[in-house]
């Protein structure tokens, strides 16, 4: 049973067609910009085109992957995070990877249970990202904390995360339910910036 919260983040799964793949956003990150992105936490594209942090019940665009960068001293660094107030070089490539597409699959864990008559059936409902992780991860693994926050499920009202299915977890001996403290689930995005809403069914 899933009764350890160790949130992973939204970790691309699959897409419709072909295998999960990031695309390259030329445009990057501003130089400087203060706040840290980690692997698989939720980014969106802001006014100027470029790559931030998301936000809880807003739209996103997917998922930071990676970002390979110039420094102030013209050394190449490539890394799996963004640093809060890195600087780079001005005139070199700032290249940053997001899985953006609108037909992607996600896995990540809720931060409780998500069995309820009052919310099932669970598949079709919508919910948003956890509020006090959804930009946390380590600093030594580069790797996000975020979550799924079972308290914004919804069947009617517009969430951020669309549920699709239980995720089949060998981690977990096949032993996942909605019931669990902690179920692992498999999500499209329903806030998408490139795409209307819809709400959950």
């Amino acid at each position: 049973m899933a009764t350890v919260l160790n949130g992973y983040g939204l970790r691309p799964v699959y897409a419709e067609g072909h295998f999960a793949q990031s695309r390259r956003y030329d445009f990057g990150i501003a130089s400087g910009y203060a706040t840290s992105l980690f692997q698989y936490q939720p980014v969106a594209v802001n006014a100027s085109g470029q790559i931030v942090a998301a936000s809880v019940a807003a739209d996103f665009i997917g998922v930071f992957m990676g970002v390979t960068y110039f420094d102030a001293t013209g050394l190449p660094h490539s890394y799996n995070q963004w640093i809060s107030g890195t600087v780079v070089q001005t005139g070199q490539p700032l290249w940053v990877w997001v899985h953006d597409d609108i037909n992607q699959t996600y896995q990540i864990q809720a931060d409780g249970s998500l069995s309820s008559s009052a919310t099932s059936p669970v598949i079709g409902s919508q919910l948003n990202f956890t509020t006090s992780n959804i930009g946390t991860g380590s600093t030594v693994t580069g790797l996000s904390n975020t979550t799924a926050s079972a308290a914004s499920l919804t069947t009617s009202g517009q969430g951020q995360l669309r549920i699709v299915e239980l995720a089949p977890s060998p981690a977990l001996n096949g032993a996942n339910t909605w019931s669990d403290a902690y179920p692992e689930i498999r999500v499209k995005i329903a806030r998408h910036q490139y795409w209307a809403n819809k709400t959950a069914v």
